[in-house]
């Protein structure tokens, strides 16, 4: 992979995965690596949504006083 000598490939088969699956189903994804059904895929390569947390209010705490917000 010609320039992303960084990535391993065990990385990148799953990032493909899961971008296929949410953008075109879980099917497509098994079918794209190869297997007859898609508990495979689903199981160890799509990796699953998760709900973004706010930690910002942990976070702030943590900023020196008198510096502003840096969004």
């Amino acid at each position: 992979m010609a320039g992303y000598e960084w990535v391993a490939l065990k990385t990148f088969k799953k990032a493909t995965a899961t971008r296929i699956a949410r953008t075109m189903g879980p099917e497509a994804t098994a079918y794209q690596a190869g297997h007859s059904k898609i508990s495979m895929p689903q199981e160890h390569y799509i990796e699953e949504t998760r709900e973004d947390l706010d930690t910002r209010s942990v976070t702030e705490a943590y900023r020196p006083t008198g510096v502003d917000k840096l969004n």
